[in-house]
């Protein structure tokens, strides 16, 4: 009940925010038309009186508000700077959307075990120069520390960014289904006799270093080189039964009875020919990537990704509704075939919607993820989606059947301003049961499989 009141209070907060943010906007513009400001509301020294309710809503809501507008902006702000590695700003929008340099934000997450997840994010800026720094705890067991600093330089001939980040992560929570289609089934997946579950759950410790750098020379073109040294400790325990050792033979399985430790380099191209990226407009957008993985120390395995992802935005109905037909497409290959790729380096197809990002869910050499969404306008900020998607796995092309795959539908809205989707939340069902997912900045933005 507790949480169904914050839902409505958010909702009810979101036209006024609205208009917050379109406000803001026209603020450069005050002086446009004259010497005199043009200032709404008020004619020349008199003020016109407000509306009694809603001058009693804004006072309801002010804290709301300014919470929710708070948050909205950081975490936008943090997905530009941050966690959109695999976009550039445009350099005039970027600089001159607001004069605050820093900022900051709680985290508290509610998970599906009742486990509350606290902490804070801090974001700074200072002309073209950005840090961050996010700390967040669960228990000793399940926390995260991380911290970035971009860099964006405007040319003539172009825009370049530069990000420099480390992590370091400790989860308790990781869960693992085999490899291959049909995991039980298949030897890949080193299952031990007649397991009780079809999953498995193991902790892991996380250490990664990573560079990026970023080009954009026309508006709908952008070019990535990134280098990165991940570490990953991966041990037999975990927040709840059953462990992995129970369900899996570890010392079969690839990965689980030593530390992964790669150095991985890749080369990404990415074409948007959409107006804007927050509001649904018509365009095609495209991404694809290759990369080469090598380990280092007693890691000796050597693999290959790549994958690419295709989305149109077609208008339909009066050009407002859009019919969005998508196509994502991951790989992995062996490059040493003596020596098995461990479990945690194979694809997790993190934008399935069908489960959460802490599991490795049907997964292969190969993974495709087809899916078709219907996108509608509910107001100037706010917009629904209905969707449907499938994940589809393998180790041949010619092997892979839709019969096998795994399954998720939904219902969603989202709220965004021009250039960013700031808030999307989604009721779903699939095969494996039933979601609710809340995402703040982070709806457009890639997640790297490597992660």
């Amino acid at each position: 009940m507790r949480l169904l009141f914050i839902f409505l209070l958010f909702l009810l907060s979101l036209p006024l925010l609205s208009q917050t943010i379109n406000e803001e906007g026209k603020a450069d513009s005050i002086y446009s038309s004259g010497s005199t400001p043009n200032i709404r509301g008020t004619v020349g020294n008199q003020t016109v009186p407000q509306d009694k309710f809603r001058s009693f809503l804004n006072y309801l809501f002010f804290i709301p508000r300014k919470t929710i507008d708070g948050i909205l902006y950081s975490s936008v702000y943090g997905a530009r700077m941050i966690w959109g590695a695999r976009e550039i700003e445009r350099a005039d929008e970027y600089f001159l959307k607001t004069r605050r340099k820093l900022v900051w934000y709680p985290i508290v997450v509610l998970d599906s075990d009742l486990r509350i997840n606290a902490g804070i994010h801090f974001l700074y800026r200072r002309k073209r120069a950005g840090l961050s720094f996010k700390g967040d705890y669960t228990s000793r067991s399940k926390w995260e520390s991380e911290v970035n600093l971009t860099y964006l330089i405007s040319k003539r001939h172009g825009v370049w960014k530069v990000k420099a980040g480390g992590i370091i992560e400790e989860d308790d929570d990781r869960k693992f289904y085999g490899i291959g289609p049909n995991p039980m089934h298949d030897e890949r997946s080193f299952f031990v006799a007649n397991p009780k579950n079809e999953y498995g759950i193991y902790s892991r410790r996380r250490n990664k270093i990573e560079m990026i750098f970023g080009y954009r020379p026309a508006h709908y073109w952008e070019f990535f080189l990134s280098t990165q040294y991940q570490e990953r400790k991966i041990r037999n325990e975990g927040y709840a039964d059953p462990l992995l050792g129970e369900i899996f033979m570890l010392t079969k399985l690839p990965g689980a009875d030593q530390d992964t430790k790669q150095w991985y380099n890749e080369f990404a191209v990415r074409f948007d020919s959409r107006r804007y990226r927050g509001r649904i407009s018509k365009g095609l957008m495209t991404e694809s990537f290759i990369g080469l993985s090598t380990g280092q120390g007693e890691d000796s395995s050597k693999f290959r990704r790549a994958g690419f992802d295709i989305a149109a935005f077609i208008p339909v109905l009066k050009g407002s509704r859009f019919l969005v037909p998508r196509i994502m497409f991951e790989m992995i290959d062996n490059v040493r075939d003596e020596v098995p790729i461990p479990f945690v380096e194979y694809p997790r197809m993190m934008k399935f919607r069908g489960v959460g990002h802490n599991k490795t869910y049907r997964t292969d050499k190969l993974n495709l993820l087809p899916s078709i969404e219907y996108v509608w306008p509910l107001s100037g900020n706010l917009s629904a989606h209905l969707f449907n998607e499938r994940l589809i796995v393998g180790s041949k092309l010619n092997e892979m059947s839709i019969g096998d795959g795994v399954w998720a539908a939904g219902f969603g809205i989202d709220f965004h301003n021009i250039e960013e989707e700031l808030v999307r939340i989604e009721l779903i069902t699939g095969s494996d049961g039933y979601r609710v997912t809340i995402e703040l900045g982070l709806s457009n933005y890639i997640r790297r499989n490597v992660d």
